[in-house]
């Protein structure tokens, strides 16, 4: 089958879209699909492509797949005004639901558009159909799968840090991410053991993404020079290769994720597909993967609920050990056959029939 996909993976820095993009067109032309890509990042302002150059490119195509309702708009106000279209998939980004959701509480017009218009929905997440306007909920929902993402097992021959215990972040320095938000928590432990002259036991936190704007640059300089004592730590250990975080990952003996909100983070299966525990906030992104009872929960956007669950982590062995098993519960849904298997049948469910009421 010829697929379209709207791509609207950024230039520059590693992101969750980048990430989320290369593994699928693997999956899909592993199944035997050709595949071209149409750039789409900022097409909502202009692009490079004519409105004849996308019409034929979509024109081409027995399926389109697009991720990203706000990036995608322009080619699909397109593909819309075509009388013989092919079928259309979206993928639902964590920012393109929810950051409308958390300013204006409902969904933007553009998400609206192509869920209404979409032959199959796929999140990353599962339980998002809750979050869908209450008109549209019951039709949207019909055709909404969950498939989550996959993630090689991390190398067997990389152990945990034997110097302490040694927490890892992963997410650019942008607001939706919360990125100091383990540095606030920290300060909180901090302080608690400049009162009780405690030292240990040792922990360090290592954030890894990229830092833009003068605010974030600064935060990092002062955070690293603010936790550096009584046997805590903080370090930005900048972008680096999808390799190296696994390796960074596999030394680690926890994952904190602490977003505002999440689409459904390639992280949490990196980790999970590693036994590595994992604490996070309280959103649908990361219950939608790892449980609404996941003991490693804490609320969105507090300092002093992640300060607790780290020195629980910190001081008791058999918390972490729960959160360990919580790990390998979750770590079949991230075996990567079983993503590329999930969308074959998805494509060609959706291949074969266009009927948005079918999917399984």
């Amino acid at each position: 089958m010829k697929i379209g996909y709207l791509d609207p993976s950024p230039g520059g820095a590693p992101s969750g879209n980048v990430s989320t993009s290369q593994r699928l067109l693997r999956h899909w032309r592993q199944s035997g699909h050709k595949v071209v890509t149409l750039s789409t990042r900022g097409t909502d302002k202009g692009s490079t492509f004519s409105v004849p150059q996308i019409r034929q490119m979509i024109s081409d195509q027995d399926m389109i797949i697009a991720l990203h309702s706000l990036h995608s708009m322009r080619a699909l106000r397109v593909w819309q005004s075509m009388a013989q279209r092919p079928p259309l998939i979206f993928i639902v980004s964590g920012t393109d639901l929810f950051q409308p959701l958390l300013k204006s509480g409902s969904i933007s017009k553009d998400f609206q558009f192509v869920c209404s218009n979409a032959d199959a929905i796929v999140t990353l997440a599962a339980g998002f159909s809750r979050l869908y306007p209450k008109a549209d909920r019951r039709q949207w929902a019909k055709k909404t799968k969950f498939i989550a993402q996959g993630a090689k097992p991390l190398p067997s021959s990389i152990k945990p840090a034997s110097s302490g215990i040694r927490a890892v972040v992963v997410a650019n320095f942008r607001s939706v991410k919360d990125p100091l938000l383990p540095v606030r928590a920290l300060e909180k432990l901090l302080a608690e053991r400049i009162k009780t002259e405690e030292v240990s036991p040792r922990l360090e936190v290592l954030h890894f993404g990229s830092v833009s704007g003068q605010k974030y640059k600064r935060a990092v300089e002062n955070s690293e020079h603010r936790i550096s004592a009584c046997g805590l730590s903080w370090r930005w250990k900048g972008v680096v290769t999808q390799g190296g975080l696994r390796r960074w990952l596999g030394s680690s003996h926890l994952l904190i994720q602490p977003s505002l909100h999440e689409g459904g983070a390639n992280i949490v299966g990196e980790a999970v597909m590693g036994r590595i525990p994992i604490i996070a906030s309280r959103i649908p992104g990361n219950t939608g993967l790892l449980g609404v009872k996941h003991p490693g929960l804490f609320s969105v956007g507090s300092a002093t609920g992640l300060a607790r669950r780290l020195q629980e982590f910190i001081s008791d062995e058999e918390y972490r050990q729960e959160l360990k098993a919580a790990s390998e519960r979750l770590s079949s849904n991230h075996d990567l056959e079983k993503e590329r298997i999930a969308w074959a049948d998805l494509i060609e469910n959706i291949g074969n029939c266009g009927s948005p009421f079918t999917i399984s």
